[in-house]
Order: C-alpha cells, then structure tokens, then sequence
C-alpha cells in the first residue's frame, strides 16, 4: 500500500520561507507562548521553530485554511 504523505502545515515541502529573528519572535512573545504550550524545552524549541517560520506564498496560507477546515 503507497501512502502519501501530507503535511499540515505545507503542501510543499519545498516551499519557501524566511525566519523570524529571535529579537523578533520575543518581541511578540512567541517565547513565553511556547513555555505556555509545553514545559519540556526540546518541545518549547520545536514549536518555536515551526511558529518563526513565515511563508510568502499564498498557496501555503490557503493550505493551512483548507486542512483546519476539513
């Protein structure tokens, strides 16, 4: 059995994105968001990582929408 992979967050794995910078990140308090949303850090440091990244494509946003929705 051939299964496809699909991402929540992309539709393509080869997409695009700029990194937010830690000054940045703190600034909108992504830091203490992600101490809020687990107490191990290796997971506060995945999230962080995962929420810095921003995409430009459209088609990455509509992506997003689509799979919340289904």
């Amino acid at each position: 059995m051939n299964q496809k992979k699909c991402s929540l967050l992309y539709p393509d794995i080869n997409a695009r994105y700029r990194t937010l910078s830690d000054v940045t990140m703190h600034d909108l308090g992504m830091d203490q968001l992600c101490k809020k949303l687990s107490a191990k850090e290796r997971e506060q440091n995945y999230i962080q990582n995962v929420m810095a990244r921003m995409y430009a494509d459209p088609a990455v946003t509509h992506w997003n929408n689509w799979c919340l929705t289904q």
